[in-house]
């Protein structure tokens, strides 16, 4: 859109016929002050002004638009029929205008406006242009510091327990010698754990992959929500047998999936929250129904929490929070995989955390089939939960 002032309008020999002619879409301000209040308009791409010579009134609009092109890149072009070049020149040489002056012939006007219309949008395909590889510039730096900070880190989750397996099992040779059976069995099931450690790590290795490769595999049966919390916090309670996990799950619900994903998915939210709080204070899973037609699987701790900038980015590829990165081991990929096994399951997932007061990991599957008569009362915890909590 052309944003005329045509202070010379003689009947067809007016800038606004012109344009219509030549079916060129131009606004005609009617006053200064009417020119003044549209030049602020972002929709114009182009100012024409048409007067016999430039007073106070025309340079007042054209010290707006001159401040206005700097932010974004406006033409234009102005049309008189003395000769005021050396005034103009000198005011606005550091802007985009363009001028014409003596007679004006019309070939000569409709060529100059396509190529001011042409040279504005060349000059803004180059800006968006150059702000897309700037972006991408970015992007590519960031992807690269973070596969570099990967890298680092893989590198020393694998070196970590390969040192320790090295050396369990030369004090365990040891003390086969001395014939110390149960020294020997101590240090074999120190190395065990440092093998299962190494399995950890590749399997998120593996299964990133997969996921990146769309070759993940799933196994879907139906399955008791009720069983499935139990024995995956039996399993859990494996590694840290001195720490407390409630479970207040008050239905019977039947789900739809496979089992050992989801096993995997809430296996690594109960780690998270047992490595990420104190140890004496305690775990709970609850679940509820939301619209019986959602079973909500909740993960609640009591540690520090994650502070609020850090959140979205939790799920993300290799995320690690700064404050816990060098205290606790990880490569950074379980909830990443966590969330792509959810999404699989046409689920939802998501935290909720305030810093000092813990977090509740959580994830929401389609409900196959709910036993109503096997309702349960709530816990008293449940029964306190924010209405936000109950509903997202």
């Amino acid at each position: 859109m052309i944003l005329v002032f045509d202070s010379l309008t003689e009947g067809n020999d007016s800038l606004a016929a012109i344009f219509k002619a030549h079916k060129l879409p131009a606004h005609s301000a009617l006053s200064a002050d009417e020119l003044s209040r549209q030049s602020s308009n972002p929709n114009y791409k182009l100012l024409i002004i048409r007067a016999r010579s430039f007073g106070p009134a025309i340079q007042k609009i054209l010290d707006l638009w001159s401040s206005l092109e700097k932010d974004r890149g406006l033409p234009a072009l102005l049309i008189t029929q003395s000769d005021e070049s050396d005034l103009v020149f000198q005011k606005y040489d550091s802007v985009m205008l363009e001028y014409m002056f003596g007679t004006l012939r019309t070939p000569s006007l409709i060529a100059k406006v396509q190529a001011l219309i042409a040279k504005r949008n060349y000059q803004t395909g180059l800006l968006t242009t150059n702000a897309y590889l700037k972006e991408e510039l970015e992007r590519i730096k960031k992807t690269e510091a973070i596969k570099e900070e990967f890298i680092s880190i893989a590198g020393h989750e694998l070196s970590t327990p390969i040192t320790s397996i090295n050396a369990y099992l030369q004090l365990a040779l040891r003390s086969a010698n001395c014939k110390n059976i149960d020294q020997t069995i101590q240090l074999l099931t120190k190395g065990l754990n440092q093998i299962n450690k190494l399995n950890r790590i590749a399997k998120d290795l593996l299964d990133s992959s997969r996921l990146q490769a769309g070759k993940m595999q799933y196994n879907f049966a139906v399955f008791n929500c009720q069983d499935f919390l139990k024995q995956t916090v039996e399993h859990v309670k494996h590694s840290y047998p001195h720490r407390k996990i409630n479970i207040d799950s008050p239905v019977q619900v039947w789900l739809k999936g496979d089992q050992e994903r989801l096993e995997q998915v809430l296996t690594n939210y109960l780690t998270n929250a047992l490595k990420y709080s104190p140890t004496n204070t305690e775990v709970l899973v609850y679940t509820q129904i939301i619209d019986k037609k959602w079973l909500k699987v909740c993960v609640k701790d009591f540690g520090a929490g994650i502070p609020a900038d850090k959140q979205p980015y939790i799920f993300h590829k290799y995320y690690r929070a700064c404050e816990n990165s060098a205290k606790h081991q990880g490569l950074g990929m379980g909830l990443f995989i966590c969330a792509q096994i959810i999404s699989h399951h046409k689920g939802q997932f998501g935290l909720e955390s305030e810093t000092g007061k813990g977090s509740v990991f959580y994830f929401l599957l389609p409900i196959k089939a709910l036993t109503i008569g096997a309702m349960k009362e709530p816990s008293s915890y449940t029964k306190g939960l924010s209405k936000k909590t109950a509903l997202q």
